[in-house]
């Protein structure tokens, strides 16, 4: 069985992007708290910019922990090592490399990035103290897909872009030159649901299986050959591996004026939307069609086993160990 709360095999994705860093002076680009237990807990939100005035925010936490892992390649094999969290930065064994978040965010006399691997926790620190708005960096890691309840009372569904290795650009990214291409891209495995036109456009209904929950989420098909596919070959709760890319679309509405208007419009009668992001998928691996896995009886059996749980920490109360930290996009 999955080691995961509900018994499901995590469907797990990754993205990479390279962009101009952004929003390193807000006010929530690093913060610092304490977890109910007491432990220090760190974070840091900021921006890259993948083309002009659009930009995909990264989220990275980390917290102090009892333990932390190294691994090492024994004849063709992985093995793992546990080290006291305050022997982290001692421990040496040869062949053993920290599991974690690896940097390369400055530079040596060459001109080379300076490589290391560090824990959430000190990354954190590390990129607070490097980073700076304006660098050129390229960055990979993992989609992390949740949802809360809105103040509305609906449910509200978020997609965080979690760095797992960061490092700056062999050269610095010019929206001008004519040879520069926008890196934007996504893989992921989903659990298709179904698919409907809207539009110009076709939406894919999934569900993503995390660690703890199923989500339900939304990819966006602009290829009617692509979606047709799609439609003919899949059936609901088939898993199947997609890649396509991080569309940013900011949407603008022009409000209507008199036509007494001397010179240019007014700007301020602009209503600015909130920008979207969304996941647009340009291709699949057929090989990868899984159909036995997330059937939709073991998927309600899943969601049945989260409800109790949820259930049971309600009665006797949360066990979650951050203390009020706000997820705010920005």
């Amino acid at each position: 069985m999955a080691d995961t709360k509900h018994g499901l095999q995590e469907t797990k994705g990754l993205f990479q992007i390279r962009g101009i860093v952004n929003g390193v002076e807000k006010e929530n680009f690093y913060t610092e708290k304490k977890t109910k237990t007491g432990k220090d807990w760190r974070s840091i939100n900021f921006g890259l910019e993948i083309e002009p005035n659009k930009s995909v925010y990264l989220n990275l936490n980390g917290m102090v922990r009892d333990d932390v892992y190294f691994s090492a390649n024994k004849d063709g094999k992985t093995v793992v090592e546990k080290v006291a969290w305050s022997k982290r930065n001692d421990f040496n064994k040869e062949g053993y490399s920290l599991i974690g978040i690896r940097l390369g965010l400055t530079k040596d006399d060459e001109g080379k990035n300076i490589k290391e691997t560090l824990t959430d926790f000190d990354a954190c620190e590390k990129i607070h103290d490097v980073l700076e708005d304006g660098m050129s960096i390229f960055a990979q890691g993992k989609i992390e897909f949740s949802s809360y309840e809105g103040q509305d009372g609906g449910k509200k569904r978020t997609i965080k872009f979690v760095p797992q290795q960061m490092f700056l650009c062999s050269k610095d990214i010019d929206f001008s030159d004519d040879e520069f291409e926008v890196k934007a891209d996504f893989r992921q495995q989903i659990v298709y649901m179904g698919i409907d036109k809207v539009e110009d456009h076709f939406v894919v209904k999934a569900k993503i299986i995390t660690y703890d929950s199923i989500e339900d989420t939304e990819f966006i098909i602009e290829d009617a050959s692509l979606a047709n596919m799609f439609k003919k070959k899949l059936k609901p709760y088939n898993a199947i591996q997609v890649h396509g890319y991080i569309k940013v679309t900011e949407n603008v509405d022009e409000v209507e004026e008199d036509d007494d208007i001397w010179g240019e419009s007014d700007p301020t009668q602009r209503i600015v939307s909130p920008t979207r992001r969304d996941l647009v998928i340009t291709g699949a691996k057929g090989k990868t069609v899984d159909t036995t896995t997330y059937s939709e009886k073991l998927i309600e059996e899943a969601i049945q086993k989260l409800n109790q749980s949820a259930s049971a920490q309600e009665d006797w109360g949360s066990n979650s160990d951050v203390n009020d930290v706000n997820d705010e996009e920005w």
